[in-house]
C-alpha cells in the first residue's frame, strides 16, 4: 500500500474545488512529468523494460 495517495487525497479534493478542475488537472500533469521523464531515461539506459531470458528447461 502506498501512503502518498492517502496523505494527498483529501487535500487534493479541496485544492481542486478551490482552483477549479482545469487548473488542477494541469498542475497534476505537470507534477507527473518528472516521473515520466525518469522512466523514459531509465528505459533508454536499459535499466528497465528489457526482457529477461528464462532458464532452459531440462529435457529427459
Amino acid at each position: 500500500m502506498a501512503i502518498t495517495p492517502k496523505i494527498i487525497g483529501a487535500p487534493a479534493g479541496v485544492m481542486a474545488a478551490d482552483i477549479g478542475w482545469p487548473l488542477f488537472f494541469s498542475v497534476s500533469v505537470l507534477g507527473a512529468l518528472p516521473g515520466l521523464a525518469l522512466l523514459w531515461w531509465l528505459m533508454r539506459r536499459g535499466a528497465i523494460g528489457h526482457k529477461t531470458e528464462t532458464a532452459p528447461v531440462p529435457t529427459d
